[in-house]
């Protein structure tokens, strides 16, 4: 069973990752609203990926992403809607996987699979272009 989290304060924005999430062939998909909630699901959820926004209240997704590194390690896909900010550059030192929310789904995915080293199902035409 491939297991996601997907990480956002916006329920519309959840709901459209965890659609994509779907399309290549996740199956228990969890969600929270911030990176607080983010913290506490990786380590009870057992994610093999995590899709987090970057800036959301109560604690932002990058400061999360540290805190998971060291207690549930997995592959950390952080989104923005921004091009540049220091948010962005701190995410690019800390080498997390950064996608700007306006790109396809399948380009995302494909960012993913490359700098995380997870594999798409076969059934996905996206995998032979990115295996």
């Amino acid at each position: 069973m491939k297991k996601a989290l997907v990480v956002d304060d916006k329920k519309e924005n959840r709901r459209l990752v965890a659609e994509a999430l779907v399309r290549y062939g996740f199956t228990d998909i969890s969600e929270a609203e911030n990176g607080q909630q983010a913290v506490e699901q990786a380590v009870s959820h057992k994610s093999i990926l995590i899709v987090m926004d970057v800036g959301m209240p109560v604690m932002d997704g990058i400061t999360a992403a540290e805190k998971i590194s060291k207690k549930a390690p997995a592959p950390i896909v952080l989104l923005t809607g921004k091009t540049y900010s220091q948010t962005v550059a701190r995410a690019f030192s800390e080498k997390r996987a950064i996608a700007h929310r306006a790109i396809r789904p399948s380009v995302a995915m494909g960012k993913v699979c490359r700098s995380t080293g997870l594999r798409l199902p076969k059934s996905s035409s996206l995998a032979d272009r990115v295996a």
